[in-house]
């Protein structure tokens, strides 16, 4: 099962979540894809070894990994994790650390930007760069992205009310305000 199937990047002079995408010559995202061997929490890359480069001038320092789900410059990563940093200079190239590769994520439905997902297996944290679903193990982006308010799919929404209608109580709470759930039906409180 395709975890995520997209591209990854380098970013450089900073912190993996706050930090910019390479953009020097010599540099392209390469296409990626991330399978569940197992329970869907664990993933792997398909492959064992991705190399950027030949740098043809300095890359700077590269201090983490992103995914993306395309090719566009200006598009915000799907996720982030930090990797040992190092710096890359002309005629130079880079390879992936496998640990980097192997990702252990919480199984949540939803995550929003900023949230950790999860660990590498070297340990760093992955963190969402933008709102994202994980349903039936597949992790993709929570906006169909033709617009920007956010607007999820029939499925996503589902799964949504799904978990919210299994984290609310089964009584009423009494105070005129909160969801419940009544005979497995969504209910709001009433007040007397």
């Amino acid at each position: 099962m395709a975890f995520f199937t997209g591209y990854m990047g380098l970013v450089a002079g900073g912190p993996a979540s706050i930090a910019n995408e390479v953009s020097a010559g010599g540099y392209a995202r390469l296409p990626v894809s991330f399978s569940s061997p197992g329970d869907g929490c664990l993933t792997v890359a398909a492959s064992s070894s991705y190399i950027y480069g030949l740098a043809t001038e300095d890359w700077g320092l590269i201090t983490g990994i992103a995914i993306y789900s395309g090719t566009t410059p200006d598009e915000s990563p799907v996720a982030t994790w930090a990797v040992r940093p190092r710096s890359l200079s002309l005629g130079q190239t880079y390879t992936v650390p496998l640990a980097a590769l192997s990702l252990l994520i919480e199984p949540r439905a939803f995550f929003d930007d900023g949230d950790v997902l999860g660990v590498t297996a070297g340990g760093a944290d992955i963190i969402a760069g933008q709102p994202l679903m994980f349903t039936d193990g597949v992790l993709t982006p929570a906006s169909d992205g033709s617009s920007s308010s956010g607007s999820l799919t029939l499925a996503q929404l589902s799964t949504l009310v799904s978990e919210l209608m299994q984290s609310l109580p089964e009584d009423d709470p009494g105070d005129g305000t909160s969801l419940w759930v009544n005979s497995g039906l969504l209910a709001i409180s009433r007040s007397s």
